[in-house]
């Protein structure tokens, strides 16, 4: 029977792919993983030192910063700092200002704005 047979090949391939699946753990349980710092205040993680640090100065101004972050934070911004090499400015080109023509009807025509033909004596 062919259904019989395609039946059973989508069993082995469904069980194959929730095998691999459960392997590789689910996207929330890595989320979860990766959030490693808590407020002490309010208890919401974060994953890195630098968004705690932004998450203190937004939401709890009035309070200093815990010095337990503190020397972490020092250390991940001086260690990101030494690993980029710095960047060379390049000068941005100055935009060349239109003349602005005078409000003189010569002016208009000499700059050949007045859009009619001149008309010669």
């Amino acid at each position: 029977m062919v259904r019989g047979h395609a039946k059973a090949d989508a069993q082995a391939k469904n069980a194959k792919k929730l095998a691999d699946a459960k392997k590789n753990g689910s996207q929330r349980g890595a989320a979860e993983k990766a959030m490693l710092i808590q407020c002490d205040i309010c208890k919401v993680s974060m994953p890195t030192v630098k968004q705690l640090k932004d998450h203190f100065d937004s939401r709890h101004s009035s309070l200093p910063f815990p010095s337990q972050y503190a020397a972490m934070l020092e250390q991940a911004t001086c260690g990101a700092a030494a690993e980029q090499e710095p960047a060379q400015a390049k000068p941005v080109p100055k935009k060349k200002k239109k003349k602005k023509p005078e409000e003189g009807l010569d002016d208009l025509l000499s700059a050949g704005l007045a859009g009619g033909k001149k008309k010669g004596k």
